[in-house]
């Protein structure tokens, strides 16, 4: 009986520690893209749940966030009402506004996503470019992935003096 008991232990405890060494990368990616699902549904469902004066409502606290320079909240709350009004163009415009804003407070990689969901309009391509480059000169020493993809892209171009701060990277 004790021989069992020992037995059974044992297998539930090779069984959990196996369950623990799962890939923790694995679990991020899975988590991100069951939180992005989720989002996407949830936008889907409210946007086809509301009546036009809430959208309206929304379109002008998005216009008085915009007015109050706080453009992530704009953003947010023109991505709740897309295809009302003139939300689409004003959407474009907030994005392209708070990736500068973004640009100006050194938040270059997160400037290079926001320009890169707007990426024709004006001069976004020429943007994405330039925070690539700020970003790797922010971090010349630190040789992490997202760095090192920048650093890859802007070689291709040859963009300014990326060869030298390449080989920094080293």
């Amino acid at each position: 009986m004790k021989k069992q008991i020992l037995s059974i232990l044992l297998a539930l405890g090779l069984v959990f520690s196996l369950a623990a060494c799962q890939d923790k990368e694995v679990k991020k990616d899975d988590k991100q893209a069951l939180e992005d699902k989720k989002e996407d549904q949830s936008k889907e469902a409210s946007q086809s749940d509301l009546t036009d004066d809430e959208k309206e409502i929304i379109y002008k606290d998005a216009l008085e966030y915009e007015s109050e320079n706080k453009l992530f909240a704009a953003q947010r709350e023109l991505n709740k009402i897309k295809g009302y009004k003139d939300v689409d163009e004003k959407l474009i415009q907030v994005t392209y506004d708070y990736a500068n804003d973004l640009m100006r407070t050194r938040n270059y990689e997160k400037a290079v996503k926001e320009f890169n969901k707007i990426e024709d309009f004006e001069d976004s391509k020429d943007k994405i470019i330039e925070a690539k480059y700020e970003h790797v000169k922010k971090y010349p020493y630190k040789a992490n992935y997202t760095t090192e993809e920048f650093v890859k892209e802007l070689l291709e171009l040859d963009y300014k003096d990326i060869k030298d701060l390449s080989e920094k990277l080293k």
